[in-house]
């Protein structure tokens, strides 16, 4: 007897807090504007990634996990699959069991991603399902596992190669072509991963007499974290401007810029700012995690009395309301 397949809408409905009224809205506009229909339910805010991907994996019939564990990951797996086609299929090797490579990937219908890694391993596939964020974020762990910022600090403490970076930086085209594995590159998207990993709200990188300090700001307080060779500093400076599109040649006058990146499957907008001091230019970043959607009042916490009186207020025809806390709190 054939049991009958169901659908990704029957399947929500059963699994998820999604109302049929709901989903006749999704699938409205799925029919408008041919979109996926748990990219519009996402869209529309009745549903969370994680939830449709769920429900993705029980029309699949594939398991789905809870947690990676990045540490468990052997590396050969790790080195036999490019960094590129990782994070384009948001795919991971994560063990090797019973002549079988076991995968975890965001789409449970990603087919073609699947036979690429049985045509690497030259061994059956065996796929589990997890959130994007989580994928994401083990990627940039794995990845970032060999290339830390101990192993780049020692890199930059080479004097030779420090004085050919900074031949090479005065030259903004030799810059823009340069690989991405050159020591100075390695260390500011290493700065960068690990201040969104630590959910840093600004970067500040200052100079001193024979120092350079790099600070990450956590729930308003100022941590060290490193304090890269001196010599180093125009190459590190000029990099991070340069992904600002600001002007490296113009040093003595203050600049404001923009940089906008994917970290660990967040799409994060960093506002930087360069000002002149006696030791060279300190630049400072602020990062604003664009992936964080408007909430309402019940989502953040509000509820009963305090909520009524909010309420209430907003609508009286003037008036303010603060709110105070570390930034990004």
């Amino acid at each position: 007897m054939l049991v009958e397949e169901k659908s990704l809408g029957q399947i929500l409905l059963e699994h998820t807090p999604l109302t049929p009224q709901q989903l006749e809205e999704a699938l409205a506009i799925q029919r408008e504007k041919g979109t996926k229909l748990g990219e519009s339910l996402i869209n529309l805010r009745f549903l969370k990634n994680e939830e449709i991907i769920k429900a993705l994996s029980i029309q699949a019939g594939i398991p789905y996990i809870n947690e990676i564990d990045p540490d468990q990951i052997p590396s050969d797996l790790i080195t036999a699959v490019p960094i590129n086609f990782a994070k384009k299929n948001e795919i991971l090797p994560l063990k090797k069991e019973d002549g079988m490579i076991y995968v975890v990937m965001s789409d449970p219908v990603n087919h073609m991603a699947i036979d690429d890694l049985r045509l690497i391993f030259e061994q059956p596939i065996k796929p589990m399902v997890a959130d994007t964020a989580r994928i994401m974020e083990a990627i940039n762990v794995c990845y970032n596992r060999k290339a830390g910022s101990g192993a780049v600090m020692e890199d930059l403490g080479d004097e030779e190669n420090l004085d050919m970076m900074a031949q090479e930086l005065e030259e903004v085209q030799d810059l823009l072509d340069s690989a991405d594995e050159a020591p100075i590159i390695k260390l500011v998207n290493q700065l960068l991963f690990q201040s969104v990993k630590q959910k840093a709200s600004d970067i500040h990188i200052e100079p001193f007499e024979r120092e350079l300090v790099v600070r990450f700001r956590i729930d308003g307080v100022l941590y060290d974290i490193m304090h890269p060779p001196k010599k180093a500093q125009n190459s590190i400076l000029s990099r991070i401007k340069i992904m600002a599109n600001l002007n490296i040649a113009e040093k003595r006058l203050p600049q404001d810029g923009r940089i906008r990146l994917k970290l660990a499957g967040k799409d994060i907008d960093i506002r930087v700012s360069s000002l002149p001091t006696s030791f060279g230019e300190s630049i400072v970043m602020r990062l604003l995690d664009r992936s964080k959607v408007l909430l309402t009042l019940d989502a953040i916490g509000f509820e009963g009395e305090k909520l009524a009186v909010i309420r209430d207020l907003l609508k009286h025809s003037h008036g303010i309301f603060l709110v105070t806390g570390p930034t990004g709190s």
